[in-house]
């Protein structure tokens, strides 16, 4: 784990692992679990739009270390400074991880609370530790939900069961996340963080712009008509079929067909 930065450094770190594919992005300021300032959301950004450059790296995974996720925005920053005046490098972030055409997961352990839990949801895959817990502490704190956590909450549990969180302070753990469809997986806890860099890994490993066009598909599949998500899926093939590295995936596949044991058999 990185040290803790100075002062006004940002806390965040990035590291390659295993064949330097996957990047992991790392909050480093396990004394304040993790709270970002301007300084942290600002870094962030930047990191996701780095990797987002670079072709050499197919996934990334955002992590926190020492035990927490993230307890959110740092509310302490907040009181010496204009309400409302850090939102637009809090919103930048969250935009940056959410358009981001590679794959991003969350590894969470501890807290993933407020903007912290806004910026798991933006996340394509979040895999969480046992022990997590997800809370958006707005409401009674006199906070508005900010980050998109509303929005992003919407669309995966409805307005009624997001009503409910944000009004009185849900708390979810991470099984009770997992069945309402808000964490792809549960792991024990101090695993997460390993879990996901496998399953990054394992998507780094396919072509790369399969794994774009998955992920274009599924963002424009949402609010539209099928005849809208049928267009769009008809734009993809074409633009997919078009790369090498899929051509040559693809002709291996086939090639392979003939020799795959049926389903069940030896050798499946």
């Amino acid at each position: 784990m990185a040290p803790e930065p100075g002062r006004d450094e940002p806390a965040v770190a990035l590291e390659r692992i295993g064949d330097g594919r996957v990047a992991v992005i790392g909050f480093t300021r396990p004394g304040k679990r993790n709270a970002l300032r301007p300084v942290e959301w600002d870094r962030l950004g930047e990191l996701i739009r780095q990797c987002r450059q670079d072709p050499s790296v197919r996934a990334v995974v955002i992590t926190g270390h020492g035990g927490a996720f993230s307890a959110g925005f740092d509310l302490h920053w907040n009181e010496g400074n204009l309400a409302g005046s850090a939102l637009p490098i809090v919103h930048r972030a969250i935009l940056d991880i959410y358009r981001c055409p590679k794959p991003v997961l969350a590894a969470v352990e501890g807290c993933c609370v407020g903007a912290g839990w806004a910026l798991a949801l933006a996340c394509d895959l979040v895999v969480a530790g046992q022990d997590a817990f997800f809370e958006p502490p707005f409401a009674a704190r006199g906070l508005v939900p900010d980050a998109g956590i509303a929005w992003f909450l919407e669309q995966c549990v409805g307005r009624y069961e997001t009503a409910r969180l944000l009004w009185f302070d849900g708390r979810l753990t991470a099984s009770q996340a997992a069945a309402r469809g808000l964490v792809t997986e549960v792991t024990e806890n101090l695993a997460a963080l390993g879990r996901a860099s496998e399953l990054a890994a394992r998507l780094a490993a396919h072509p790369a712009r399969s794994v774009t066009v998955a992920k274009a598909t599924l963002r424009h599949a949402h609010g539209v008509s099928l005849e809208t998500a049928l267009d769009a899926e008809h734009v993809h093939v074409a633009h997919n079929a078009a790369d090498d590295e899929v051509r040559q995936s693809r002709s291996s596949f086939v090639a392979d067909l003939g020799r795959r044991a049926p389903a069940g058999q030896p050798g499946s």
